[in-house]
């Protein structure tokens, strides 16, 4: 849903533009605002992020995220509305490593591809229905970029009363896992494996 909602944006930069005036290059910038916000802090984040329970943090990062699609709603001018948008790459970006660990905890190794084939298939269908949606919500809406926004930030709200409600980390025998402090040389000794850069 994050994926959909940040892809959709294309779709309702012409009711933002006409209403907020934008040149070409804040349209650009508001259009790439998730993407540079999860370049720009994705290791520090993450490395950050990883220090946390994956249910408390998953639930900080949806409420998070909630928030931030109602702030680019209720937006009235550029600079709030590309805050916003490069706020929610953030925390959509916190998720991931909660992601990895429950992963991890919950999936036996051999069917972590099937969970992956799964998560690509959910995401085809999320992401294809929203911008095969989104045209007819906004014009719904009298074409209301605002509402669309709430309406996604709605949707996110229940996904988060969702994950609250069910969502579970798996109890392990080993206590509290001790990972050992990061230091610089270990993002170096990763990014010496060639499947790294292959996979990337």
């Amino acid at each position: 849903f994050g994926f959909m909602t940040t892809v959709t944006l294309g779709l309702l930069l012409p009711a933002i533009s006409s209403e907020l005036r934008l040149s070409p290059s804040q349209e650009g910038l508001l259009a790439s605002a998730v993407a540079w916000g999860a370049m720009a802090l994705a290791i520090p984040v993450s490395l950050w992020a990883s220090r946390y329970r994956p249910k408390q943090l998953t639930t900080v990062a949806l409420m998070l995220g909630t928030l931030l699609l109602m702030v680019q709603g209720w937006a009235p001018a550029f600079v709030p509305l590309l805050i916003g948008r490069f706020g929610f790459g953030v925390a959509f970006l916190v998720r991931e490593p909660a992601r990895a660990i429950l992963v991890q905890q919950w999936i036996p190794r051999r069917q972590i591809i099937i969970v992956s084939s799964a998560s690509n298939v959910l995401y085809g269908l999320l992401v294809g229905g929203g911008l095969l949606l989104t045209p007819y919500i906004l014009s719904g809406m009298g074409n209301n970029w605002r509402l669309v926004f709430y309406l996604f930030g709605g949707v996110s709200m229940a996904i988060t009363m969702l994950w609250i409600r069910l969502g579970r980390e798996k109890p392990t025998d080993q206590g509290a896992r001790q990972d050992p402090p990061w230091e610089p040389r270990l993002l170096v000794s990763v990014l010496r494996y060639r499947d790294v850069w292959a996979t990337g």
